[in-house]
């Protein structure tokens, strides 16, 4: 503690506080480390205090909770540009340090009504930014949040341009229910260049079709926005314009012929993004039908097999208007190679000809550990004349596999098995609800069961009414925050058809 003697120079003492915060929280029992921590509260350093402070309020008892809040409260002006800034042992400003000790806390209601009052424009821009940090997690952690801060957050969208404002749109643009409910003045900022892509991605996300646009803009301009794709695909299905999506795909598509997937830049090649509104259109696609043969004709061309994965997921989702594909899909499955089976898939849902599934699945065992091709063959099959004893044989094997196996198969054992498959689904399916991966595929199918799904009513209650959000695991918090409110969507139209299904 000698190191943080008041002669010692700020930024040193800065860094060694912020060391020993890191140290503390890791250890999470109070104990050396964070007394080391708490015993600077009166530092003459205002960071130092704040950090100090912080560490204090996490360990703290409630009754202490008023006493050291407003002690952070009075450092968070001044600290302004030296916590969080370049060179800093933490990257996370003051707002974000008192949020994530509330947040651990649990104290939802304080978390938002602090941001609620720092946000006031009365206040310093930099007091207002800590509420925003307050705001944004405080709706990455409860799920009551958004729906509670998003009309503070959109109030000072109507304020002039500032870092401010700024900081409300990217946290209004980061929740999905949050964007909704801030609709109308997020649109009203979309013609703002600095945050054109963020706030058109956003409003395209949840199907606001003012942002098509400003997404068409950005798809031409080869953007790497990164939910620029998801954007694209919700507006597609809400209903914009197929003739304008598909111009401009076809141009994206013409302009970036190189593969997707070299270098492993896939993620940030604007083909991604273009073809994915060709998918959500389906057969309003079927323009494009010809350029997605042009760019797996290369790929063939270049003896890369394993290439093409994006179009000849398009094409499928085309169907049947796709039919001048056939020819091509059949020389690929022909060419062999690890995607030759989507190509499968693809002649499956052009042709509508079983025949293409039988001979596939012929060719596999009766017992397939794995076959991501599978599931989606069988469930058609199964509404499509149904499975033969041994493709229910496969079927039977392939839902006894856990993870991904087991729920693209849910379907299709229940739409051939009926109510007597109704105990093993309800079994195993459930295990899924809280899974951003197979969540959604899980609870469409309890959906479907309708009253024999009740049982899990309870549990469906459960997860609904929880004030946390669930536990996903993605890297990066927004798409946490949004896989959970997708999740939650889910469950509660599963839930709703579920409990309003008549008992047989």
């Amino acid at each position: 503690m000698a190191a943080l003697d008041t002669s010692a120079d700020p930024v040193v003492r800065i860094a060694l506080v912020e060391a020993m915060a890191v140290a503390a929280v890791s250890h999470r029992d109070g104990g050396p480390w964070s007394q080391a921590v708490i015993r600077v509260r009166v530092d003459p350093v205002p960071a130092v205090r704040l950090v100090a402070n912080v560490e204090a309020l996490r360990v703290a008892d409630a009754a202490a909770w008023p006493a050291v809040d407003a002690a952070i409260r009075a450092d968070l002006a001044v600290v302004d540009g030296v916590l969080g800034a370049p060179g800093s042992r933490s990257s996370q400003t003051a707002g974000e340090r008192w949020a994530l000790a509330l947040a651990c806390l649990g104290r939802e209601h304080d978390c938002c009504a602090w941001a609620e009052r720092l946000a006031d424009p009365t206040e310093p821009p930099a007091v207002r930014l800590a509420g925003v940090d307050l705001a944004v997690e405080a709706m990455r952690t409860w799920r009551a949040a958004p729906a509670r801060l998003a009309p503070t957050l959109a109030g000072m969208l109507t304020e002039d341009p500032s870092a401010v404002r700024s900081a409300a749109v990217r946290a209004l643009s980061a929740s999905v229910t949050a964007t909704r409910l801030a609709a109308d003045e997020l649109a009203g900022v979309l013609d703002e260049p600095e945050i054109e892509a963020r706030v058109a991605t956003a409003l395209g996300s949840v199907g606001d079709r003012r942002a098509v646009a400003h997404l068409v803009r950005l798809l031409r301009a080869g953007d790497p926005e990164p939910r620029l794709a998801e954007a694209l695909t919700e507006v597609a299905r809400a209903g914009a314009d197929p003739a304008v999506l598909v111009a401009v795909a076809r141009q994206v598509l013409a302009a970036h012929r190189d593969p997707c997937r070299q270098d492993r830049t896939w993620r940030h090649c604007p083909a991604v993004p273009a073809m994915g509104a060709l998918a959500a259109l389906g057969p309003a696609a079927a323009d494009a039908v010809a350029d997605l043969i042009a760019r797996i004709d290369a790929a063939i061309d270049r003896d890369d097999v394993t290439e093409p994965v994006f179009e000849m997921h398009v094409l499928a989702r085309i169907g049947p208007a796709a039919e001048a594909a056939v020819p091509l899909m059949r020389r690929y499955v022909a060419a062999g190679g690890s995607d030759a089976d989507l190509a499968v898939r693809a002649l499956l849902m052009i042709t509508l000809d079983r025949a293409v599934a039988d001979r596939f699945l012929a060719e596999r065992p009766e017992q397939p550990r794995r076959c991501r091709i599978a599931p989606a063959l069988l469930t058609w099959l199964a509404d499509h004349g149904g499975l033969t004893d041994r493709q229910h044989r496969q079927l039977r094997y392939l839902f006894t596999q856990p993870g991904a196996m087991q729920v693209r198969t849910a379907g299709a054992l229940w739409r051939c098995e009926g109510p007597s498959v109704a105990g093993q689904l309800l079994e195993q399916l459930p295990k899924y609800v809280d899974d951003d991966a197979f969540g959604p595929e899980a609870l469409r199918v309890l959906a479907a069961m309708g009253a024999y799904a009740r049982p899990i009513l309870d549990q469906l209650d459960h997860f609904v009414r929880a004030r946390r959000r669930a536990a996903v695991y993605l890297g990066n918090a927004d798409a946490e925050m949004r896989a959970d409110e997708s999740l939650l969507a889910a469950a509660i139209s599963a839930r709703d058809r579920i409990a309003a299904s008549t008992p047989r």
